[in-house]
């Protein structure tokens, strides 16, 4: 319990450790998408190889064919099979290495993507439907939330449909658009499609990552609120209310952990404030709950009120908490917090052992009945005795 409460010490410290952690959540999801962008865009190769090898079973047996079939196997399967390898490589390859940074990786396999499209569009340009293939390429750069990656292969894949249906003659048989106004009129709508579908997608992206800075600030909020409600303001470690909270747990859920309460009080902190000022006795309040903070693995530091704070110890004897008290006392007279002040602080520290037969208000006396033993003498460490 000591421990799982000091490491919510640590990550609510500041706000900015959420906010690593959520980009730190994004970049898993993005390099998890990463995989499946490399994996969807092998099976467009690998399905695109296996449905022209069935194909050419066909052709061959008909009219369609204009070229031998040694021509037509190299032109249609073997060379496209061979550059659309040759991609996948680089892609699995690139995803494999650790010399590129995520968005590198990212870009790269995109790009891969755009050009395994573009090499199955080039091949087969004699059908104009097949430039749509270049809308996944697209979709699936959409899911990494990055506009700028999306606009940068949609303007690629649109460069490449261009080059591809004006430049490119891989078919001879392949109508020109000045020839045919059908062809003319699809490859206008396809163009069309492609720009509207990309505006389209980074519109959506815009907003998606509105929502995503809202959600992340609304986090934020939310960590800095419950900061604020479990932890005193002025020095940084638990409050009250937190106390209680830890305490009533111990009472509900107590097994077969041993827990030792410690009140601590500032000796002569008045006549510091009075003499020095506040802002003073601001300084001394905060050094004290910094030695109090992380004197002990086993233990927590809670700030009571005033100049009062508290330590709860587990799972140590009371021969320990007394010597761990004793360090802090020690580390306090070390302590300068003014070149212009001579004052040396001391504290008084009063100890009770919790028990399942005890309420924690009876701790709770306890522990002060001791406290007010030790400051009588100031600068002491006492333990309740029923005596």
């Amino acid at each position: 319990m000591i421990k799982q409460m000091k490491q919510l010490l640590d990550a609510r410290t500041f706000a900015n450790a959420r906010v690593t952690e959520i980009k730190n959540e994004y970049a898993k999801i993005d390099n998890d998408w990463l995989v499946v962008h490399f994996k969807i865009t092998f099976y467009m190769a690998l399905t695109t190889l296996l449905v022209e090898i069935l194909l050419s079973f066909y052709v061959i047996q008909t009219q369609l064919r204009t070229t031998p079939v040694s021509l037509y196997f190299l032109k249609y399967v073997i060379v496209p099979t061979i550059l659309n390898s040759g991609l996948l490589i680089i892609g699995y390859k690139l995803i494999k290495t650790q010399r590129y940074t995520s968005l590198q990786k990212i870009y790269g396999i995109s790009i891969i993507a755009t050009f395994v499209a573009f090499v199955i569009t080039s091949i087969h340009n004699i059908y104009s439907p097949i430039y749509m293939i270049y809308l996944i390429s697209i979709v699936l750069t959409s899911i990494y939330s990055n506009h700028n990656l999306t606009r940068n292969m949609s303007c690629l894949s649109i460069v490449l449909f261009l080059l591809s249906e004006f430049v490119i003659v891989w078919d001879p048989i392949k109508q020109s658009i000045f020839d045919s106004p059908l062809r003319l009129v699809s490859i206008i709508l396809i163009f069309i499609t492609l720009l509207l579908f990309s505006v389209t997608c980074i519109i959506s992206m815009d907003f998606l990552r509105k929502k995503n800075t809202v959600s992340i600030n609304l986090e934020i909020e939310r960590y800095e609120l419950e900061h604020r409600l479990r932890f005193d303001e002025l020095t940084g470690i638990y409050n009250r209310m937190t106390l209680n909270a830890t305490l009533n747990t111990i009472s509900e859920k107590h097994n077969d952990n041993y827990f030792i309460m410690a009140m601590a009080d500032l000796d002569h902190f008045k006549k510091i404030n009075d003499q020095f000022g506040h802002h003073l006795g601001d300084l001394c309040l905060k050094a004290f709950a910094e030695a109090l903070k992380d004197v002990s693995p086993n233990s927590l530091a809670f700030r009571f009120g005033g100049d009062e704070f508290c330590l709860l110890f587990q799972d140590i004897s009371m021969n320990d908490a007394i010597v761990i008290c004793q360090i802090v006392q020690s580390k306090l007279t070390d302590i300068q917090l003014d070149e212009s002040t001579t004052f040396t602080m001391h504290a008084s520290f009063g100890l009770a052992e919790f028990s399942p037969t005890i309420s924690v208000t009876e701790l709770f006396l306890r522990a002060d009945s001791a406290l007010y033993e030790a400051k009588e003498k100031r600068n002491m460490v006492t333990v309740f005795s029923q005596k």
